[in-house]
């Protein structure tokens, strides 16, 4: 009985526990309005008379006004005096700025003509439009306009959103597009020293001062010579601004639009701000040879101008003030010069993009296909099936009946080790056939392999997102940490995606054993830049940094592997050479999108 008793005793004092703590954290979540005391940093609505408005973002709340502040009139940030429920002072928040939002930092915005603004402690957020609602600064987003920050003390107590939000729908050709520029050989982002000169006069703009430089006159900047964290590199209209500090495969690179060069933790940052339009010049002789058919770069344009308007919207660089760099990463920018071919299928689908069921498409690319494409998802792409990225048979021309068919067998055949091993064996007539990459193969000794696998697979496993994961004692695997598999002993492909595509490999080795997820990470480690690949006209290359695609079989032959494969690049998407081959068969822009991302519709 006194078991029970005490049982009993121990339920009641949880359940008062309980629904102490939840009256506590309501009291917690009202008592910023409901509270006597100053509250900061609200969004205050304020007409003559004897009310006052607050919205503190989840709600929205009426006060009575003490009779000195009933005549005051005031809409913005501000802060509040609140005693037994009444308002009794209003301290206002009247200073507002305005500027093209350039970075977003931990804690602070860099705001065009304002600086690096430190955020107050106690900043709040708010959509302002027909209503009044709650935000957050997640919402901002490189080269957004339509936000104006209130400012105390200089730092930044209020965020007011005016427009409805980014929607990359709204996005034109007219839009800047911000490129942060790699190294050279594309390494790194932190440049030494930045040396630049223009074709035309340029301006230096760094604070409040301005300097002029004649055509061809040079400046190097260092982070030693800079006085402010951001100067600002523009020309005249028409000119081009040359970096001589970088190589590209151009050479000297010359850019359209203002450069900005940052000071950065480390060394110097560079930013290309242009209009999207005028980045896609750079983007298509780079990506696609400016020799292929017309319609094949007018294809090429439109996913270069759909992936970018994607990445505009996605914030991944705020921190560093920009939207893409100009890497494979992304997609390559201002490696070839530009060339009037790619400009004219650039001009000729001005503004248009690829949309799938109202949103704009993820429209990857890549070199060459072994004759089947895979899915989005099979590369690490997306966490989900996209409809119109689902791997198929690059077959030219198929009925409605044939399509069906080559999905299930792209689905079903593909994935199987063996079956996939016959079909990079089969003389098929696909869109690529004929192309160096279709086919390769090389032969890799154990040692090569098992040099460059522990070279690289500690940065792998801190930068793979958990696809690198590590056999433990009981047999189960996670992820973790290693920089040494020891002596290798074996690899195996033991899942394969849509399309046959390498999607997991066990790697075992003397000290460990680990599973390989993603075809990216497979060909990176699998692989030694040693190796000679002969492709499928006859001609061999070596110095790569992975194998060519994730499209291949391997087999053991004494100590070493050979390896056998087919196309160039992740696989998903639109083959480039295959899009020549179509356009080369009279298929036009809109034709040749639609035969590599079905049920996408092509529209500025």
């Amino acid at each position: 009985m006194k078991r029970i008793g005490a049982l009993f005793l121990t339920f009641i004092i949880i359940a008062v526990s309980m629904v102490g703590m939840w009256v506590y954290h309501s009291w917690k979540d009202e008592k910023g309005l409901s509270a006597n005391g100053e509250i900061k940093n609200l969004y205050i609505v304020k007409e003559k008379g004897d009310s006052i408005q607050i919205y503190t973002g989840k709600e929205k709340k009426e006060y009575r006004v003490k009779a000195d502040i009933k005549e005051q009139e005031y809409r913005g940030i501000g802060d509040v005096c609140i005693r037994k429920n009444e308002v009794e002072k209003l301290v206002k928040k009247p200073e507002i700025i305005r500027g093209e939002v350039l970075a977003v930092e931990t804690g602070s915005v860099d705001v065009a003509d304002y600086g690096t603004l430190p955020l107050d402690k106690e900043y709040h957020c708010f959509s302002v439009s027909e209503e009044i609602t709650g935000s957050s600064i997640d919402s901002l987003y490189i080269g957004q306009t339509d936000v104006e920050f209130a400012v105390a003390d200089g730092k930044i107590c209020g965020i007011m959103f005016r427009g409805e939000g980014k929607q990359e729908e709204t996005i034109s050709g007219e839009e800047n597009i911000r490129v942060i520029l790699k190294t050279e050989n594309f390494s790194g982002y932190e440049h030494s020293s930045v040396t630049l000169r223009g074709t035309k006069k340029i301006v230096v703009k760094e604070g409040k001062e301005k300097r002029e430089y004649q055509p061809g006159e040079s400046i190097t900047f260092s982070p030693e010579s800079m006085k402010e964290k951001r100067i600002s590199v523009s020309g005249e209209e028409g000119g081009r601004i040359e970096i001589s500090s970088l190589k590209r495969s151009q050479g000297v690179p010359l850019y359209r639009g203002k450069i900005e060069i940052v000071k950065a933790e480390v060394g110097l940052h560079i930013i290309n701000d242009l209009p999207l339009e005028e980045y896609l010049y750079g983007v298509v002789p780079s990506e696609m040879p400016a020799e292929y058919a017309p319609e094949a770069l007018k294809a090429q344009a439109v996913c270069a101008r759909s992936y970018a308007v994607l990445h505009m919207k996605n914030n991944r660089l705020k921190d560093m003030g920009a939207h893409v760099d100009d890497s494979v990463s992304y997609q390559v920018y201002n490696n070839t010069a530009e060339d009037e071919r790619c400009n004219q299928a650039v001009d000729a689908t001005r503004g248009k993009k690829a949309y799938y069921e109202g949103k704009v498409a993820c429209t990857y690319f890549f070199s060459t296909s072994c004759g089947v494409t895979t899915s989005a998802k099979d590369v690490s792409f997306s966490t989900k099936e996209l409809p119109y990225l689902t791997g198929k048979l690059q077959e030219p021309e198929l009925s409605d009946g044939d399509k069906a068919e080559r999905a299930k067998l792209v689905s079903d055949t593909y994935g199987n080790e063996e079956l996939f091993r016959k079909f990079l064996e089969e003389d098929r007539d696909v869109l690529d056939k004929s192309q160096p990459w279709y086919r390769w193969s090389t032969t890799i000794s154990l040692g090569d392999i098992e040099s460059n696998i522990n070279s690289r697979i500690g940065e792998r496993c801190r930068t793979s997102g958990g696809k690198i994961q590590i056999r433990q004692a009981d047999g189960t695997y996670t992820p973790g940490e290693i920089d040494s598999i020891g002596k290798l002993k074996r690899i195996r492909i033991k899942t394969r995606g849509r399309g046959g595509v390498v999607y997991m490999a066990v790697i075992v080795g003397t000290e460990a054993t680990v599973r390989v997820y993603s075809e990216y990470n497979i060909r990176t480690l699998i692989f030694n830049e040693n190796a000679i690949i002969k492709k499928n006209d006859g001609k061999s290359i070596s110095g790569m940094n992975m194998l060519p695609s994730g499209f291949f079989v391997l087999e053991r032959s004494g100590d070493s592997y050979v390896i056998q494969g087919g196309g160039f690049g992740h696989g998903t998407g639109m083959s480039q050479t295959g899009a020549n081959e179509l356009a080369q068969a009279g298929k036009n822009c809109e034709e040749i999108m639609t035969y590599y991302f079905e049920g996408v519709e092509i529209r500025a």
